[in-house]
């Protein structure tokens, strides 16, 4: 190359030069916005809450994710609607002998609060009360996860057999609350 036909080049034609740069660089930026937009999410990716769908149909939805700790027994799924809100509900149940293992492998596995004995039963729940469930996604699905005794005098986790069986709800909402 020539450096005085460079330098000349890029005198003549250097604003131009930069525009050009310039409308590339927003044609290729809108290019990726287009192509994000479309194409649906693959993969193991967390879809954040605007992108995640619910799934189409009922089913284990643990089994399905590879997440079903071995001592909960899947009940049933049913459409139903959730404080106006259409969703899908898979119920599980464990006997209060395995709750513990239950409730551990689930505070692990999707980050659902450890229980607490309030009122009368005990449930899910954050120290500070706010957060009431853990979640996961599985291909591109978004699921809440929570689990509950119903009512029960027994309040110390030690007791957790004298309880006859703890629910574990899974619900995937069809449309945004």
């Amino acid at each position: 190359m020539n450096p005085e036909f460079d330098q000349l080049h890029r005198r003549e034609h250097g604003q131009a030069l930069r525009v050009y740069r310039r409308r590339a660089t927003v044609a290729l930026g809108a290019a990726v916005l287009l192509v994000s937009l479309v194409c649906p999410l693959t993969g193991d990716a967390a879809p954040t809450a605007d992108t995640a769908r619910a799934p189409k149909a009922c089913a284990d939805f643990l089994a399905d994710a590879r997440r079903k700790p071995r001592q909960l027994q899947f009940q049933k799924c049913e459409r139903t609607s959730i404080h106006g809100t259409a969703a899908l509900r898979a119920t599980y149940r464990v006997p209060g002998t395995g709750a513990a293992t239950v409730e551990s492998q689930l505070v692990r596995s999707v980050k659902m609060p450890r229980m607490r004995y309030m009122c009368c039963g005990w449930e899910s729940m954050s120290r500070a009360g706010g957060i009431t469930q853990g979640h996961f996604y599985n291909q591109g699905d978004r699921f809440d996860v929570s689990m509950s005794s119903g009512d029960t005098p027994v309040r110390e986790r030690r007791r957790w057999g004298d309880i006859a069986s703890f629910e574990v709800s899974v619900v995937s909402y069809l449309e945004l609350p």
